[in-house]
């Protein structure tokens, strides 16, 4: 079978095989299993301080926001608006415009885009592990930097600053609403708030 490594924009090589169809489009990172994951921080159900000395466990979730947040340019709470997936080079790179509700770190503007690599053109599917992937309507905190691409530094975008920069808060078909209406939501909000400071 043949094989063809791509270089991808973000600095990790996509493997795919030449041999499969279009619409099977299988690829690996890093030989990791591809298939579409979104790599998303749960939303924490532990206390801030969870260690016996008082310290932060840097594997619990609110460790993971607090290394994602240290990595980031700005942490924005915010709804997709929409996505388009487009080419650059041989690798399909997604573009989601975000309305930004809430800014938690850094400085944005009150819409901004956020690129990723994989997405779907036609009947061309890729997909990469590691990276989150957006649904239009979902609202999500996100963790983003400004690109190191020049493609993508073109394109007036952000990009994920790692492999955990997205913190799903609600789904497609809930109303904003919940954000202020459930209590529960409201303190997951309010530990990511703080766990980003």
């Amino acid at each position: 079978m043949n094989k063809l490594f791509i270089n991808l924009l973000f600095g990790a090589t996509l493997l795919a095989s030449s041999a499969c169809s279009p619409v099977a489009f299988a690829s690996e990172l890093s030989g990791l299993d591809t298939h579409q994951q979104s790599h998303s921080i749960k939303l924490p159900t532990q206390p801030l301080i969870d260690q016996p000395n008082g310290d932060i466990d840097p594997d619990s979730e609110i460790g993971q926001i607090q290394q994602s947040a240290a990595k980031s340019d700005a942490v924005v709470m915010g709804r997709v608006l929409s996505k388009k997936s487009t080419w650059i080079g041989k690798v399909i790179v997604t573009t989601a415009t975000i309305d930004v509700l809430e800014t938690m770190k850094g400085k944005t503007n009150r819409q901004v885009q956020v690129s990723y690599p994989g997405g779907v053109i036609g009947p061309i599917a890729q997909y990469v592990t590691h990276t989150p992937a957006l649904n239009v309507d979902e609202v999500a905190v996100l963790f983003i930097s400004e690109p190191q691409s020049e493609a993508l530094k073109k394109m007036d975008s952000f990009e994920f600053s790692t492999e955990k920069s997205k913190v799903a808060i609600l789904a497609p078909e809930q109303d904003e609403s919940r954000l202020e209406e459930n209590v529960r939501l409201t303190r997951h909000l309010n530990r990511i708030r703080a766990a980003v400071k």
